[in-house]
């Protein structure tokens, strides 16, 4: 699988890379002031032409799990490319050129990265990333729903509420894909829910609810920004705690070439 799939596509990555600078430095790089519509419209196009490139694999692969994989790679891409949009030019409201000419070599670096993780750690990865989707749409949703913005609102802690929801939303999708998609568990479902709600908690109470307070409280980072870096922090300490304490005996029972497998 390696061989079809892993640096053989490296041209492929070069030119969604490439399409997606082509498309967004002439529609935003000559620009002074850019408004929310035309960032988000020029990056959903550009994303367009990173997805029309590598949908080319698509035709290649036969294994519906490569294929899959695929899809999910092309929804990473994508979503790159939104959140530099969003947070670099939109709300940190950084110069246009280079934020693009970075996208455009992290597309590459991140797609050419991708095809030499396995498969396990990969689809752990991608649903952490969707997790991370659910816990900051819940969040702002919340957040938004009680003051009417997803910037801030109420007192110093006025993020605890809509942290909370958001936390037990993330921790009952992440269960059930972990268990579901990636580790495969067969012990009983609700000793795995406890065990895995346990490291979450701990992980939440110490990285996401502190590293919050100390990002907004303290050092004044605006509440979004703030709430992605922590929720991506998070998803990487809870890989070792789900593979190696909740779903090791499951995970050690697996196949070695599916752990070795690369897409």
């Amino acid at each position: 699988m390696r061989g079809r799939t892993g640096c053989g596509r490296i041209p492929g990555y070069a030119a969604s890379a490439l399409a997606y600078a082509c498309i967004a430095l002439p529609a935003l790089g000559a620009a002074e002031s850019l408004s929310s519509a035309r960032i988000y419209g020029t990056s959903a196009l550009a994303a367009l032409a990173v997805v029309v490139l590598l949908a080319a694999d698509f035709f290649r692969l036969g294994r519906p799990e490569r294929v899959l994989l695929l899809l999910l790679r092309l929804g990473c891409s994508a979503g790159g490319v939104f959140v530099s949009s969003y947070y670099a030019l939109d709300r940190l409201d950084l110069p246009a050129v280079p934020v693009i000419v970075l996208t455009a070599v992290l597309l590459f670096a991140g797609q050419l990265l991708l095809s030499r993780i396995p498969v396990e750690t990969l689809l752990y990865l991608v649903f952490g990333l969707l997790t991370t989707v659910v816990a900051i749409g819940s969040f702002n949703l919340v957040n938004w729903l009680l003051y009417g913005t997803i910037l801030g609102g109420g007192d110093s802690w006025g993020w605890f509420v809509p942290k909370l929801v958001s936390w037990t939303a993330a921790v009952l999708f992440a269960f059930w894909t972990n268990r579901r998609w990636v580790f495969y568990g067969r012990g009983h479902w609700f000793r795995e829910l406890l065990t895995f709600a346990a490291g979450r908690l701990a992980s939440g109470l110490i990285i996401e609810f502190a590293g919050l307070y100390v990002l907004e409280n303290l050092i004044g980072m605006p509440r979004d920004l703030a709430n992605l870096l922590t929720a991506l922090l998070v998803v990487i300490v809870n890989y070792f705690f789900s593979r190696f304490v909740v779903f090791r005996r499951h995970a050690d029972e697996r196949s070695p070439r599916r752990q070795k497998e690369t897409l």
